[in-house]
């Protein structure tokens, strides 16, 4: 990471050995292409987390990590089906998170989703 200020460092997110995931018809009408519902999806990585540089102070006792990607789809996963993600630290000297949206695997994908999304929405 690299702040506004100019100072830098890295966290550190060993892969951890187990991944929760998550797919949940949360029954708002929206359905995919064939017509099946539309699942909120989770891949979640937790583990111990280390950092350097400007991160270097909050990691002087434990901390954690949270990696949550967020997405939408079936329940077969894909690639394209997560577009945010979320970052949580904590710990004894450490609290803090960041997040952001992914990028496309496929562009034209991505795009397609999003007219099927904004005329469900809109219709």
């Amino acid at each position: 990471f690299r702040a506004a200020d100019g100072k830098s460092g890295e966290l550190i997110l060993p892969w951890p050995s187990k991944v929760a995931t998550f797919a949940v018809d949360i029954h708002n009408g929206e359905a995919n292409f064939v017509g099946q519902p539309l699942l909120y999806k989770e891949w979640r990585l937790e583990g111990r987390a280390t950092g350097n540089e400007m991160f270097k102070e909050g990691f002087a006792a434990p901390a954690r990590y949270t990696l949550i990607f967020q997405g939408r789809g079936n329940r077969c996963d894909g690639a394209d089906d997560f577009t945010h993600w979320r970052l949580v630290i904590s710990g004894k000297k450490a609290a803090y998170a960041f997040y952001g949206e992914l990028a496309s695997a496929r562009p034209d994908h991505a795009e397609q989703r999003k007219s099927v999304h904004d005329a469900t929405v809109k219709g």
